[in-house]
């Protein structure tokens, strides 16, 4: 499960969004990456990051892109 903080007006925190995020086990890029895993696992990592934030952004939830622009970047390198 993952928690956003949701803002209030006048910038107040207010309680933690709690969001599940679902996988489908016989996706082709989950079954890639489980392959992955077992011949490059520092790449499967990144990979695994970066679809969390992938999900993140579709769902409205990231909060800051920076890291994930570094991470896409590193993979991008890796092609």
């Amino acid at each position: 499960m993952l928690f956003r903080s949701a803002m209030k007006k006048g910038d107040e925190p207010e309680a933690p969004v709690k969001v599940n995020l679902e996988i489908n086990p016989r996706h082709a890029v989950i079954k890639k990456l489980a392959a992955l895993r077992g011949t490059n696992a520092e790449k499967a990592e990144l990979v695994a990051e970066q679809l969390l934030d992938n999900s993140l952004i579709a769902a409205g939830l990231m909060e800051d892109p920076s890291r994930m622009i570094a991470r896409l970047n590193k993979l991008l390198e890796s092609v």
